[in-house]
C-alpha cells in the first residue's frame, strides 16, 4: 500500500498538485506505521519522506516545522542507510530552511554537504543544485562576487536534457532559479538592463516547463523583489498580480505572501491621503506575517 501511495504522490508532484501530492504521501506514511522494523521499511519510508519534501516546500514553506521535520527524518534514515543521493535531498531542504530562518552559515553548510555528495557520486545534476544553492547562500550573506560566479559555473554546466527534471525533485528547476537570482543580484548593482534580460530568460524557462513553484519562485526572485528594490511600479503591479494568481491556482502559500507583499506596496504608494497609506502597510504587514508562518 504504501508503495501505491509513493507512486500516486509522485505523479501529483509532477502535476504540481501539491495538496494532493501531501495528502497522498501522508498515507503512505500512516500505511507503514504498523510494519515490522526492517531495511525494507526504513527504505520506504526514506523514499516518501524525501519526496514529501518538495511540495511541503509549496504549500507549508521553506522552514515551516511540517517541512523541517519532514527533512531531519529524510538525512537520518539516509545517514543510517548510507543513500547518499537521499542524503544530498535533505541537505537541500534543510539549506531552504536554514536559509529562510537567516541562519545563513548552517544554510553554506548544507549547501556544501550537497556539493560533497555531488563530487562523490560523479553527478552533474547535483553538482548544479549545490552551485546554485551556494550561489544564492553567498548572495544572501553579501558576498556578490562570489555568488555570481557560482550561478555563472552552474549555468555553463546545466544541460537541458539531463537536468530538466530536476525542478521535480529539489523544487524548482535550477536554470530557472539560477537566471531569477543573477537578475536580482544584477539589479543590486544597478545593472538594470542586465536584470531585466535575466527576468525574461527566468520567465520564458519556467513557461516552458510548465511547473509552478519555478514559474511562482520565477516570479518572485527575478520579477517583483528586483521590481520593488527599483521603484518599478508597473512591474511590481504585473508580477505580483502574476504571483498571487499563480499561488493561489496551486494552493502555494508562501509565494502568495510574496504577491501580497507587492500588492501592499502598490496602495501604499499609490495612497493620496494618510488612511489609504496605512491600509498599504496594513496589507504589508500581513504579508510578512504570512511569510514568517
Amino acid at each position: 500500500a504504501a508503495r501505491h501511495w509513493l507512486r500516486a504522490g509522485r505523479r501529483s508532484v509532477e502535476q504540481s498538485a501539491n495538496a494532493e501530492a501531501i495528502a497522498h504521501l501522508e498515507a503512505g506514511l500512516r500505511a507503514l506505521a504498523d510494519a515490522e522494523p526492517c531495511a525494507e521499511r526504513a527504505q520506504l519510508e526514506l523514499l516518501l519522506q524525501t519526496e514529501l519534501g518538495m511540495p511541503s516546500i509549496a504549500v507549508h514553506g521553506y522552514a515551516a516545522p511540517k517541512t523541517w521535520q519532514c527533512w531531519e527524518r529524510a538525512r537520518s534514515l539516509a545517514h543510517s542507510l548510507n543513500e547518499r543521493e537521499h542524503l544530498a535531498r535533505a541537505s537541500y531542504g534543510l539549506w531552504a530552511a536554514n536559509a529562510s530562518k537567516g541562519q545563513m552559515r548552517d544554510a553554506l553548510a548544507m549547501a556544501e554537504s550537497v556539493l560533497d555528495v555531488a563530487r562523490q557520486l560523479a553527478d552533474t545534476g547535483m553538482q548544479v543544485v549545490g552551485q546554485r544553492v551556494r550561489g544564492l547562500t553567498r548572495l544572501l550573506m553579501g558576498d556578490l562576487p562570489a555568488a555570481d560566479a557560482d550561478l555563472a559555473a552552474m549555468l555553463a554546466a546545466y544541460d537541458p536534457a539531463a537536468h530538466r527534471d530536476l525542478g521535480f525533485r529539489f523544487g524548482q528547476n535550477p536554470r530557472v532559479a539560477a537566471h531569477a537570482v543573477q537578475g536580482l543580484l544584477r539589479c543590486l548593482q544597478g545593472r538594470d538592463a542586465e536584470a531585466l534580460a535575466c527576468r525574461t530568460a527566468s520567465f520564458a524557462e519556467a513557461a516552458e516547463l510548465r511547473h509552478a513553484n519555478s514559474m511562482a519562485y520565477a516570479y518572485a526572485y527575478g520579477g517583483c523583489i528586483p521590481a520593488l528594490v527599483r521603484g518599478d511600479v508597473p512591474e511590481v503591479e504585473r508580477v505580483s498580480a502574476l504571483l498571487i494568481e499563480v499561488s493561489t491556482r496551486h494552493g502555494m502559500a508562501l509565494w502568495h505572501a510574496y504577491g501580497q507583499l507587492g500588492r501592499g506596496w502598490l496602495l501604499a504608494q499609490a495612497a493620496k491621503d494618510a488612511s489609504q497609506a496605512a491600509e498599504g502597510a496594513a496589507v504589508m504587514a500581513a504579508a510578512l506575517d504570512a511569510c514568517a508562518a
